[in-house]
């Protein structure tokens, strides 16, 4: 049996990220379509959010975060608000700065997480 989109990105996070705590927080699979939420939470009040919303091994939508306190350092998405990015609707948020995302991947947002979080120790 085929392991679901949430199952991989378990396990690579928890792979990446192995002091921190893992949860679902919302998972579904219906006719093609598969939705996954998941949180992470790490020493030093560090917060990763995920969401992806997939049709047919299609990623649609996603959003990935590093929050540290209470104050979203990075976060990739698609939402269409910024068409005067190049890369739109693909854009990052660096602080509060809107940048051009050529990489969407989660792989290369949690490289860059991870440089961010070694900066800071």
């Amino acid at each position: 049996m085929e392991r679901s989109k949430a199952e991989h990105r378990l396990a690579l996070l928890i792979n990446k990220f192995p002091e921190c705590i893992h949860k679902l927080v919302k998972h579904y699979m219906v006719a093609g379509y598969e939705y996954i939420r998941l949180e992470i939470n790490c020493p030093e009040n560090i917060k990763i959010p995920i969401r992806e919303f997939w049709r047919n091994n299609e990623l649609i939508r996603y959003g990935y975060q590093l929050v540290i306190g209470n104050k979203t350092i990075l976060r990739y998405d698609n939402t269409p608000h910024h068409p005067e990015i190049e890369t739109f609707p693909h854009h990052k948020h660096v602080l509060n700065e809107v940048q051009p995302l050529y990489d969407n991947s989660i792989e290369s947002f949690i490289e860059e997480i991870l440089k961010i979080i070694r900066q800071r120790k």
